[in-house]
């Protein structure tokens, strides 16, 4: 692959931008589609850019349900005829715990799901329901995680297959939050949101461990914007709503949003 394209890569993306080469690969040569597992919006952006720099290769998305965060993609020649959903082979299922007085959160059944040796990129979307979890997964993963998956956290569950539809979409909570911050830098905005040292959260970001709209961030002095979503490794997302004008010193009044755990 030519080196100024890979310029526009982090080092540790190199082994999924090689993957995703060789499904290029596959398609141009054989002339034949091809599925991917559940990628995540960083990974769907690099295959993006690299199927438009080869050109002749046309891509199609699916998680499950609009607004999917985590999809399968598949390559096909272009000029084909655009793909069935059933061409996608994903499953549903509801895991729901037995009984009515169990507290469970998604870390709980994200943790159980990959204790039982489901790779993630085998299942996409995962949300917290009334009554248990949705999951959306690879329909060949479906049985399999049906027989294994029998505790979330050592609460007993019943796994339920369904079909799309028949489940309550996910919806965004969000616990809303004003901080002020003397700059948009990323290490400044954060340190606020924690909150930290912003020593703390420019080493963390030094460490690769917060993205940026699912791109890993490098620079504390990277400006952010109302409409972003940030991340960091081991406190969770939160959301850049919007910027309500200045504090009487000048500081930037901001309005953020934190998921509902």
């Amino acid at each position: 692959m030519e080196k100024n394209l890979l310029q526009h890569f982090r080092p540790e993306e190199a082994p999924f931008i090689e993957k995703a080469g060789e499904w290029i690969s596959f398609v141009e040569e054989k002339g034949l589609k091809k599925l991917t597992d559940f990628l995540d919006p960083r990974q769907m952006e690099i295959l993006r850019n690299l199927a438009m720099h080869r050109g002749g290769i046309a891509l199609f998305e699916n998680g499950g349900y609009e607004g999917a965060e985590r999809k399968r993609t598949l390559l096909l020649p272009e000029g084909e005829n655009p793909p069935e959903e059933e061409e996608f082979h994903i499953g549903f299922l509801h895991i729901r715990p037995r009984g009515r007085f169990y507290s469970l959160e998604h870390r709980d059944y994200l943790g159980a799901l990959l204790h039982v040796g489901i790779k993630r990129e085998k299942f996409g979307d995962l949300w917290t329901v009334e009554e248990g979890a949705m999951l959306v997964l690879a329909e060949e993963m479906a049985d399999y995680v049906s027989l294994q998956l029998t505790e979330v956290g050592r609460v007993p569950v019943v796994v339920e297959r369904k079909e799309k539809g028949e489940w309550e979409l996910p919806t965004v909570k969000l616990e809303e939050r004003r901080i002020t911050t003397s700059s948009m830098r990323l290490d400044a905005v954060l340190a606020e949101m924690l909150p930290l040292s912003r020593a703390k959260t420019s080493e963390w970001i030094k460490g690769g461990k917060v993205k940026r709209n699912h791109r890993v961030a490098v620079k504390p002095d990277e400006e952010v914007k109302v409409g972003d979503l940030l991340s960091v490794r081991g406190y969770g997302r939160f959301y850049l709503l919007e910027e309500m004008g200045r504090t009487k010193k000048g500081n930037i009044l901001l309005r953020v949003g934190i998921p509902d755990s």
